[in-house]
């Protein structure tokens, strides 16, 4: 297994004793007191912490009492030779430690609790990938719903300026072959409407261009697996910051 158990004990010969009973099956690692128990836990995942009650400055329910929120997966055991109630009650209450065990174990009943630990620390990783995994996902459907809702919202008022363009193109066509007044005045506003034309025409194939990609959204091709993100939102913005703006502050 390469889930580890880290054991704390301020008895130098416990920790050496427990190493001994279980570094054939598990991968063990020892402390000497909480403050080098929880540098240990700030650097490495552990899956199962054990911890002595009575020890020199921190206590083994006030080592749990410090970790178990910043740690909620590991399984918490507290050891202890004395066979003091309150202890036990602290532990469950502040630490909310899994199991007490009382000094001098016996090694397979021991090993049996390691075994079991190691199980529910599993289970509880697998609870918590599959949790977030849920997350990812509905992510990605509201993403989806909020761009569908998007491209219907951009559809509509982008069909109403291609065709208003159409329009606009054809009365600057119309002037622009019969200008009308002097032959200077003709020129300018020849020239004028040339631009206007120029302008109108680009604005259009704009519009053309969005719907197709719109449309092309919904088509769903077995061969597309990937698309930028980026991409997507830098564009969707472009055409709805400034509704955006005048409801609320935007931040990407």
């Amino acid at each position: 297994m390469n889930d580890v158990i880290l054991y704390v004990d301020d008895d130098a010969s416990n920790l050496v004793v427990f190493e001994a009973a279980l570094k054939t099956e598990f991968e063990i690692i020892t402390a000497s007191n909480g403050e080098q128990a929880l540098e240990i836990l700030n650097n490495r995942e552990v899956a199962v912490l054990l911890v002595d009650q009575r020890m020199p400055g921190m206590t083994g329910v006030e080592v749990f009492e410090a970790t178990k929120d910043l740690y909620p997966d590991t399984i918490r055991i507290l050891i202890t030779a004395y066979s003091d109630l309150k202890d036990a009650v602290a532990a469950i209450n502040r630490g909310q430690i899994r199991r007490y065990l009382r000094k001098p174990w016996d090694p397979e009943e021991l090993k049996a609790g390691m075994r079991e630990s190691l199980e529910v620390y599993q289970t509880r990783r697998k609870i918590r990938d599959l949790e977030t995994r849920l997350l990812d996902t509905e992510r990605t459907y509201a993403l989806g719903v909020v761009a569908a809702g998007v491209a219907h919202e951009l559809r509509n008022p982008l069909s109403a300026v291609l065709m208003n363009a159409d329009l606009a193109r054809a009365h600057i066509e119309t002037i622009a072959h019969d200008p009308g007044g002097s032959e200077e005045d003709q020129g300018g506003n020849l020239e004028a409407a040339r631009n206007a034309l120029q302008q109108v025409k680009d604005a259009a194939k704009n519009a053309e261009q969005i719907i197709k990609g719109i449309e092309l959204s919904h088509k769903r091709r077995d061969e597309e697996t990937t698309a930028d993100l980026k991409e997507i939102v830098e564009l969707t913005l472009k055409f709805v910051r400034s509704a955006v703006l005048k409801r609320a502050n935007l931040s990407v």
